[in-house]
């Protein structure tokens, strides 16, 4: 149970808690169960206190000195831990999920099962950590030390690290790459190695991802529209000029999952860059392509219509109110086509003027397969359906 009365000189002076704690060095620090959310406690030495369940939500921390504390379950939300000492601290399912470890000293803490999705280990010191079972999804570890750290059973999806985060001597059987939710719980899937009676032998986890530092891994499990990667693709590409984007690899690996490993430069934020591909491809394929091929299906018709009328050799134009277009047969073998003009609102006028264009794009490029003089009749027509169409009085 919390000792109230530590609580409160804690909470009424960093310094004046220093000087007690030099004092009486040899008292047992019960602090079980407190709320010190938002609490400023920099450079506090709280060295080998008993913070089991302690609520420390966006507390300041910075240069602590937490050296052997007891944190199981703490709530670390947001707190900032920069230039921490957590030396030997259990840290056994606390939750640091966007804590601020920056230069943290985390050598030999008791991380398993801890939350840490979104925590900053920028330069954070992890050797001999001990982090089975953790959870390190989209994580920033850029620069990080993991040497001879425990890793086996984590989740390190979207996890953000460079050539220089250190993975010398890490153990580390099976490791997972996905996170999930099913009924309310987390669960871990991915698994890798992916036959659950096998597991990494010693070194191997460390040899693959040495080689897999500079890719993002984009999963599909539903197929790949490729209309929508391309969108996505380019559009992130445009958007992180400096990342150097470059497909590495595709892999069917069946049931309809695919896998396209995207390759980038070493300190490229592989973790911005998935999140804005998978948002960009789903906006694509559920609002941009569907719209696409409506207007496909539109542009059909009107070429279809006019490769008929391309079909007689000669077409005048004339205008007249609302009404249909009227083929009138002439004398010998004249056809004249009477094209009644049609008047539109502005979004209708818009969309077939752009129609129009597109049409004629497409018939610069039939005209390879036509001769010289059906071509010119058919580029003829075109220009003068494209005129009629644009010049059309709203």
């Amino acid at each position: 149970m919390v000792d109230q009365k530590q609580l409160g000189l804690l909470k009424s002076s960093v310094e004046a808690w220093n000087k007690w704690k030099l004092k009486n060095y040899r008292v047992k620090i019960d602090l079980i169960g407190a709320n010190l959310e938002e609490a400023n406690l920099q450079r506090a030495n709280l060295r080998g206190a008993d913070l089991q369940g302690v609520n420390l939500q966006r507390a300041n921390l910075e240069g602590a000195d937490l050296q052997g504390v007891n944190l199981q379950r703490a709530n670390l939300q947001r707190a900032n831990l920069q230039g921490a000492n957590l030396q030997e601290a259990n840290l056994e399912g606390a939750d640091l999920e966007g804590a601020y470890l920056e230069e943290a000293y985390l050598r030999g803490a008791k991380l398993q099962e801890a939350k840490l999705q979104e925590a900053k280990l920028f330069l954070a010191n992890l050797q001999k950590a001990k982090l089975q079972e953790a959870y390190l999804t989209t994580t920033q570890a850029l620069k990080t030390n993991f040497q001879n750290a425990n890793l086996t059973g984590a989740c390190i999806e979207d996890w953000n690290i460079n050539s220089e985060t250190q993975f010398d001597g890490v153990i580390c059987e099976y490791i997972y790459l996905k996170q999930e939710y099913q009924n309310d719980q987390v669960i871990f899937s991915e698994r890798r190695p992916h036959d659950p009676n096998k597991n990494f032998a010693p070194g191997e986890f460390t040899k693959i991802f040495q080689k897999s530092l500079e890719t993002v891994d984009l999963i599909f499990r539903e197929g790949l529209n490729w209309k929508a990667f391309a969108y996505s693709f380019k559009k992130v590409e445009v958007e992180n000029e400096k990342a150097q984007l470059a497909i590495s690899s595709i892999e069917n690996k069946g049931d309809g999952v695919v896998l396209v490993r995207v390759k980038t430069a070493p300190d490229a934020n592989k973790g911005k860059i998935h999140g804005d591909f998978m948002e960009g491809y789903e906006f694509a394929k559920k609002e941009l392509i569907p719209q696409y091929e409506a207007r496909l299906e539109d542009k059909g018709k009107i070429i279809n219509q006019l490769i008929r009328m391309t079909e007689t050799p000669k077409y005048s134009f004339t205008n007249s109110p609302i009404g249909n277009v009227v083929d009138t047969a002439q004398s010998g073998s004249q056809l004249k086509a009477q094209v009644n003009q049609h008047n539109y609102a502005p979004e209708q006028q818009q969309n077939l003027t752009e129609a129009a264009a597109e049409i004629q794009i497409l018939l610069d490029q039939l005209s390879k397969t036509y001769s010289p003089t059906t071509t010119a009749n058919n580029l003829q027509i075109a220009t003068k359906t494209i005129e009629a169409l644009e010049n059309n009085p709203l």
